[in-house]
């Protein structure tokens, strides 16, 4: 299987987590850092040969968000592989009751290629 040199960018804040969970993939890192409109960003390259994501810290969803949202905020909280398709597994997310649930994702690249990963879903009702 070939491998693939790989470029993301992230947040700052979420750069540790990222880092953690690469480094326990055992990639070899390459980090600088960026400035963009919102600030520093941290750009990470390193060599995988397979999909990458990364759900860096919980989702944050509001009190009866419906499934689509859900799967909206996960997708736009991710750092994946540019080719592929995000699914998720939320069926244990009570979007009706205030609280932190585990779910997981799964992203399937254009090969067939997965990689799937658990995090958390906090929901949170703002109105109070």
């Amino acid at each position: 299987m070939a491998q693939y040199l790989r470029t993301i960018e992230v947040p700052i804040q979420h750069q540790k987590q990222v880092v953690r969970v690469l480094m326990l993939k055992h990639y070899k890192l390459n980090i600088r850092h960026a400035y963009d409109s919102n600030g520093i960003l941290s750009i990470i390259t390193f060599h995988s040969d397979t999909p990458y994501l990364f759900i860096p810290a919980p989702v944050v969803v509001e009190l009866d968000s419906s499934e689509t949202e859900v799967l909206q905020a996960i997708q736009k909280q991710s750092f994946m592989s540019n080719a592929g398709v995000i699914t998720s597994t939320i069926t244990q997310v009570d979007s009706t009751t205030v609280g932190t649930y585990d779910a997981s994702a799964t992203l399937t690249d254009n090969n067939g290629t997965s990689t799937t990963v658990a995090f958390k879903v906090s929901v949170v009702d703002s109105n109070q």
